[in-house]
């Protein structure tokens, strides 16, 4: 009886475990069970260097009630460093997008895994579907060879996905190039099955299908290999950085400027690239690397506004280049003039665009004068206003791969502006130099009714020059020792106690070389107008780098607690450090001067 009883226990325990390790494989945060009822994936090369994976799944419900709150899918581990990104939509109510995360709860080996989060949980009945869709986009995965006159291109994506559930019928579509020759065993032995041709609009379709496919299906990446011929080049361009800077004048007129940043994977040297441009730009530009006009674009493709860019020199295999275009938008089109000096400007991004955008970023600068009323962007995931005298500049950061026609950006903008602030410029210039008539008028006036009278200047001594210089690069040693200090004491490289004691050392040496640098500032300000300038320059960029630094603190801060992402914090910095090194540049620029007039 006492062995019988230890033998349920032992089966009991068994059952158990084995609940709790399929149940958080086969539950995923779902109450009541399904089943994947289809998946037709389609398979496109986008932009020539990336794969796009459209999925359309549709779930049934095989219990009484079952309530859908995520799902997973996944990827075969290798391809793992290849995805750019997931994207998941609901097409049926709106397309809006759905969240997708990594899942960390799905503990079967060898897999990348995913997860889609619905909004609201989704309720199904017996029998009842419920339709959805992934995007998955994969980078370098695609390769190229020439043969003779032709070019090879071979490329690599998951033939079946990995899912967790069996999926009773699964379909794909590949949609390959025009102009295209390939071998239809070698597609065959990719599928593991049959395929069937088709052509819609000049390009090639490759279907196939499987019944029952099994979860956490895996073939290792090396096998999901195919190629093809093709008669004419893809572009293969990496579109790094798009910053696009919108400008308009006095009377509302729309000046654009777009900051490319590529590289080239094509494995023969590139003469030229393809860009699509705005609907009705106009005054079309392209600037090199050194602001210096090139060639001028023309228009290869009316119907989809493409131009030719010529690079020169040409481009080199997985050369970077950097140029810019710069081109007018019709304000008829894009500002409506609501009354005398209210003005509205509309503007949707990239409904016009060939290349997939890794990073972008807006700046629009209203004309001087002009007051914000009202700014609406949609998807931008980080924004600045600054105001420098009389003018507003505005940036947007979005920190994700901008997918054309996928990716939806757009600013709406209301701004006032007074059109008498456009004779501002000329009445203050002519204002100007009538002041300085007068005042000239007035000085040789006085000169004539008085004698001259020599006005003692306080003369600066090369010692006292030398002194300030000395003093100044002396304090900067110190700051930088602080900084190393710092760095030590945060890594644990010295005690804390002897750190307080060099920092207090250091602060004290500081604190009077600060004293002594005033002093002698006030000596050199008063040599004269071309000594009071300098330190004029020396104390604006002083200024400028103690709020560098601590945008700076303030920013990392941010990053740490995750309050701004890894390509807001990078480009800001990137941006905080520009500001700091012109700044000492400017402090540099003015101790040279001085310690040439020692010499």
């Amino acid at each position: 009886m006492k062995k019988a009883s230890l033998i349920i226990i032992s089966i009991l325990f068994t059952l158990s475990f084995l609940m709790i390790s399929i149940l958080p494989i086969y539950a995923q945060n779902n109450n009541g069970t399904y089943i994947i009822e289809r998946i037709s994936r389609r398979v496109e090369i986008k932009y020539g260097i990336y794969i796009f994976m459209y999925d359309t799944i549709t779930l049934r419900s095989s219990s009484n009630v079952t309530t859908l709150e995520s799902f997973p899918f996944g990827f075969p581990y290798e391809y793992k460093s290849n995805i750019l990104g997931c994207y998941a939509y609901n097409f049926s109510d709106g397309g809006d997008p759905l969240e997708a995360t990594l899942a960390q709860d799905i503990e079967k080996p060898g897999f990348y895994w995913m997860k889609i989060h619905f909004p609201t949980s989704i309720e199904l009945e017996k029998g009842e579907s419920y339709n959805f869709s992934i995007l998955s986009i994969l980078e370098n995965v695609i390769s190229e060879k020439k043969e003779n006159d032709t070019w090879r291109y071979s490329i690599n994506f998951p033939a079946y996905p990995s899912l967790t559930k069996e999926v009773e019928k699964f379909e794909t579509s590949i949609v390959l190039p025009q102009k295209i020759n390939y071998t239809q065993t070698e597609f065959e032995e990719f599928a593991g099955t049959t395929v069937e041709e088709s052509n819609i609009t000049a390009n090639t379709i490759v279907k196939y299908t499987w019944e029952n496919l099994e979860e956490f299906y895996y073939r290792p990446k090396e096998k999901d290999r195919i190629s093809f011929l093709a008669i004419n080049p893809i572009q293969r361009i990496v579109l790094n950085e798009l910053m696009r800077e919108i400008r308009f004048d006095e009377t509302g007129n729309v000046y654009v400027s777009d900051s490319y940043h590529i590289t080239s994977k094509a494995i023969v040297e590139v003469n030229s690239i393809e860009l699509a441009l705005p609907w009705n730009a106009s005054n079309i530009v392209v600037w090199d690397e050194f602001g210096k006009p090139t060639v001028k674009p023309n228009r290869v493709n009316e119907e989809r506004n493409i131009y030719k860019v010529e690079m020169e020199p040409a481009m080199q295999p997985n050369d970077s280049r950097r140029f810019k275009v710069s081109y007018s938008l019709p304000k008829s089109k894009y500002v409506i003039r609501k009354n005398f000096e209210n003005f509205s400007f509309n503007l949707t991004f990239f409904e016009n665009m060939n290349l997939l955008v890794k990073d972008f970023s807006l700046k629009i600068t209203l004309p001087e004068g002009a007051k914000i009323l009202e700014i609406e962007a949609s998807n931008f995931d980080y924004s600045t206003i600054q105001k420098k005298v009389f003018t507003y500049s505005i940036s947007y950061i979005f920190d994700k791969p901008v997918i054309p026609q996928l990716t939806s950006l757009k600013i709406h903008l209301k701004y006032s502006y007074n059109l008498l602030w456009s004779s501002f410029r000329p009445t203050l210039w002519v204002g100007t130099a009538l002041v300085l008539v007068y005042l000239v008028a007035f000085v040789w006036q006085r000169q004539k009714l008085k004698p001259a009278v020599m006005i003692p200047t306080i003369r600066v001594s090369p010692e006292e020059l030398r002194r300030f210089v000395e003093a100044y690069e002396e304090k900067r040693r110190i700051v930088s020792e602080l900084e190393v200090l710092e760095t030590k004491v945060r890594k644990g490289k010295i005690p804390r106690r002897r750190y307080k004691i060099r920092r207090k050392t250091l602060e004290s040496r500081i604190s009077s070389l600060n004293r002594r640098i005033a002093e002698l500032k006030e000596r050199i300000r008063r040599a004269g107008a071309r000594y009071a300038d300098a330190i004029r320059q020396l104390e604006v960029a002083e200024t400028e780098l103690e709020t560098v630094e601590v945008d700076i603190r303030r920013i990392e801060a941010r990053y740490r607690r995750g309050e701004v992402s890894r390509g807001v914090y990078r480009r800001l910095l990137e941006e905080y450090n520009k500001r700091k090194e012109k700044a000492l540049v400017t402090i540099d620029g003015v101790l040279i001067r001085f310690s040439e007039e020692i010499r």
